[in-house]
C-alpha cells in the first residue's frame, strides 16, 4: 500500500442485514475516540475510498460503520478481515495525534546510560499495555512502553534512556 495511508485497523464483523460493519481499530485508545467523525476509509487493495454516512465508536475499539458503497450483509461479509486504511491530510486531528505517537519510531533504546538494547520499529498500541518493539541484531525485544521507565529522551541523537526492572529485556526477547 501507498506510504500516504495508515493502517488503522481490519473488518471485524458484519452487522444486520443493510451492510453496517465493524472495523476493529489498531490504534492507542485516546486515537480511537477521534474516529466517530472519519468520513472516508481505503480498504485494501482497492484504490476508490469507502466513503462513510455514519460511525459510532463502541468499547473504545470497535466501531461501528455504514457506508454508502455496502448496502447489504453479502457486500459486508466481502470485507470481512481486510485491512483497513485511512489517507493522511484527510483527517487532520487524527494524523497529528499518530505522528505524536509514533515520534519515537527508528530511536535507539539504551538502557542505564550505557547499554544499548536496539532501534525501535514499531510501536504495537493494539493491547491494553503499549509495546515498543525493537529491533537489535538478529532478534526482536517487545518491551512495555511505559513512561516511568524513561529517564530521558534526546530527539536530537534519537536516543531514549531507560532504566527497566532487572532481567527484562532476558524476559522479553522473542
Amino acid at each position: 500500500m501507498s506510504n500516504n495511508l495508515i493502517h488503522i485497523g481490519h473488518v471485524a464483523k458484519t452487522h444486520g442485514l443493510n451492510g453496517h460493519f465493524t472495523i476493529k481499530l489498531n490504534m492507542p485508545y485516546e486515537l480511537c475516540e477521534l474516529f466517530h467523525q472519519i468520513k472516508r476509509v481505503y480498504i485494501s487493495p482497492q484504490k476508490e475510498p469507502f466513503l462513510i454516512n455514519n460511525a459510532k465508536l463502541n468499547n473504545n475499539i470497535f466501531l461501528k460503520v455504514k457506508s454508502n458503497s455496502i448496502n447489504t450483509r453479502d457486500d459486508a461479509k466481502n470485507i470481512l478481515r481486510k485491512d483497513i486504511y485511512i489517507k493522511k491530510g484527510e483527517h487532520p486531528k487524527i494524523d497529528q495525534k499518530w505522528e505524536q505517537k509514533n515520534e519515537l519510531l527508528n530511536f535507539k533504546l539504551i538502557e542505564n546510560e550505557k547499554s544499548e538494547i536496539g532501534t525501535i520499529k514499531e510501536i504495537d498500541f493494539n493491547r491494553p499495555q503499549p509495546l515498543l518493539i525493537v529491533q537489535n541484531k538478529n532478534q526482536t525485544i517487545l518491551v512495555p512502553f511505559v513512561n516511568d521507565f524513561i529517564t530521558h529522551i534526546n530527539r536530537e541523537t534519537k536516543t531514549i534512556y531507560v532504566e527497566l526492572p532487572e532481567n527484562l529485556i532476558q524476559i522479553c526477547t522473542q
